[in-house]
């Protein structure tokens, strides 16, 4: 590990014996002037040191609050929010930060204040908050004099957006905190600006930009001014290095950023510091390092249940366990796993939902203002004549259509967004294709109507061979793009005469109306030579797959149909893989 900044090192020494000196000091007499000292220190530690250092200072002024002026108060909220977060107390810091709502704040701090609680509802995954507050915030920025806290939301906002995927909206809003930061003299600001832009392009998958953007906000965050976000930025650049292969530049990053993690004691963060150094140890092959890492990091996030990471965690372990001849622990590991891996799709649904939902609330809340603003003008126009009563008519009849065009336009918007919750339901996550139950009832459809207009109908059942080998060999995370992978040339090569499906763990589906087999046939020979190629970050990984084709005889079911393309399928697999079979189909 790095050695430790020395001026912070030995502030963190003295502290204690600082905090005993002024305690007994003021323990018979504590003025305006000392709380406000204090207090200044407090908001120092709460970015310098250990959450626990000035949370400390916050619990001695805490009986001394009715000294607090306005702005005090406000400022003593915030320290409390901000460690009650670090500390894993979501719902208590959400509480804190509804309190400091309650006061008679000005723009700026009620921005704050809403960033605030943003910011802590996406760390703790409440995401209904998380919109709610985003939403508050915005209408508030065209009142704010200052430009910090309109930087911190657009940033906020670009990172929540990305984790709905919506990334348009989020490089937009991350570009926007960027340029605003830039002008504004605060340099943690700026640091965060460029993270969590660089978090947009990593998630996204244009890791050149996010490196850029993980080296601006180094450049711009010195380590001994702000440790927490600068460590923050340290794995998260490193996850980004070691996904590309460049393990020597990501290692001593991740030893900076768990370093740092460690020294402010921000458990949350260290968690996933080192579950994305055990994702480099296993590309790498160090069993021993990536088992250490991942069993210090369960316990955390465990407690902060964080279900995407704790799934990668148990899935790798079980791998380990089931190499090394450890089979019970192996199923109890995959057991959580799935388990976790159920929760965090669950949640991401309902970040969806939240995110729908609180674009939903903002329209509604915009239509509201428009018909208040309207009903406003006509009381207006009635207070000056009965002579404009025809005007004042035109102008319901207006209004009137104006309310029927919005309902219209809530209407539709209500349609697409069940359309919406229709396809994810019947989508698979990973592939984004069509899952097992959705395939086959378009398949059964697509199989009847071909019938009826005497067109010619081919259901393809394909396997990607020996996928288990990709698994071992290359990890679970190479396996899932090279299932991605699959799927994007499946769609490319027949997506446009047929409906594709993926219907097992590396099973494929397609069924092809209208087209001669033979079509069928050609387009399957062409994507089987392509796939050879495939790389992912830049290593090879050479992709075969076996395919059995079958077309409908008579008034045969799709059950059958199925049955048939199956045995060509295994037929393939028998005759050596990285076929087409369609023998038992020949006329």
């Amino acid at each position: 590990m790095q050695p430790v900044n020395r001026t912070l090192r030995a502030r963190w020494r003295v502290m204690p014996v600082v905090v005993l000196l002024w305690t007994a000091a003021t323990a018979g007499a504590v003025d305006r002037e000392a709380f406000g000292q204090r207090l200044e220190l407090a908001a120092r530690l709460n970015i310098e040191a250990p959450w626990r250092e000035s949370q400390a200072v916050l619990d001695e002024l805490r009986p001394h609050l009715g000294l607090a002026t306005g702005d005090q108060l406000v400022t003593f909220l915030m320290l409390e929010s901000r460690n009650q977060a670090l500390n894993g107390e979501i719902t208590a810091s959400l509480a804190t930060v509804d309190r400091l709502l309650d006061l008679d704040l000005d723009p700026d701090q009620r921005l704050a204040a809403h960033a605030r609680a943003a910011n802590v509802g996406y760390i703790g995954r409440q995401f209904e908050p998380t919109f709610r507050h985003l939403n508050d915030a915005f209408e508030l920025i065209e009142a704010a004099d200052g430009t910090e806290g309109v930087s911190q939301i657009y940033s906020i906002a670009a990172y929540v957006y990305a984790l709905v995927e919506e990334f348009e909206d989020a490089r937009e809003f991350g570009e926007q905190a960027v340029a605003i930061a830039r002008g504004s003299a605060s340099i943690r600001e700026l640091c965060a600006a460029h993270e969590r832009l660089a978090f947009v392009h990593k998630r996204s998958g244009n890791f050149e930009e996010a490196e850029t953007h993980y080296q601006a906000a180094l450049d711009a965050c010195p380590a001994g001014d702000h440790p927490l976000i600068n460590g923050a930025i340290e794995y998260g650049f490193a996850d980004l290095l070691q996904a590309a292969g460049r393990f020597e530049r990501a290692r001593p990053r991740f030893e900076r950023g768990i370093d740092a993690m460690l020294r402010m004691n921000y458990r949350n963060g260290l968690a996933e510091a080192r579950v994305f150094r055990a994702r480099m140890a296993h590309r790498e092959g160090d069993e021993s390092m990536v088992e250490a890492l991942l069993t210090s990091a369960l316990p955390d996030l465990d407690a902060a249940g964080h279900d995407e990471y704790r799934a990668e965690a148990h899935r790798v372990l079980a791998d380990l366990d089931h190499r090394r001849g450890r089979h019970g622990q192996a199923y109890e590991h995959l057991a959580v796993s799935l388990a976790a891996r159920e929760a965090h799709l669950a949640e991401v649904r309902a970040r969806e939902t939240s995110f729908l939902r609180a674009r939903f609330a903002s329209a509604a809340k915009e239509r509201e203002l428009a018909r208040l603003r309207e009903q406003q003008r006509i009381s207006e126009l009635e207070a000056r004549s009965q002579a404009q009563q025809s005007q004042l008519r035109l102008v319901v009849s207006i209004a009137a259509a104006l309310l029927l065009l919005a309902v219209s336009v809530l209407w539709i918007r209500a349609a697409r967004d069940r359309r919406r919750f229709r396809r994810l339901a019947q989508r698979d996550a990973l592939t984004a294709l069509s899952n097992h139950t959705r395939f086959f009832e378009l398949a059964e459809r697509t199989l009847a109507l071909a019938r009826e207009k005497r067109r010619p109908f081919t259901l393809v059942l394909a396997d990607i061979d020996h996928f288990k080998q990709v698994n071992d060999r290359h990890g679970h995370l190479v396996g899932d793009q090279v299932l991605r992978h699959v799927g994007t040339r499946l769609r490319e090569s027949l997506g446009r005469i047929g409906i594709i499906g993926r219907v097992g763990g590396e099973e494929f589906a397609v069924a092809v109306p209208g087209v001669e087999r033979a079509e069928v046939r050609q387009r399957l020979e062409q994507l089987r030579r392509e796939l050879v190629a495939v790389r992912v970050d830049g290593v090879p990984v050479p992709v075969t797959m076996s395919f059995g084709l079958a077309s409908p005889r008579g008034d045969e079911s799709l059950i059958e149909l199925r049955k048939r393309a199956d045995q060509r399928l295994y037929a393939a697999k028998q005759a050596g893989r990285d076929r087409i079979d369609e023998t038992a189909e020949a006329p």
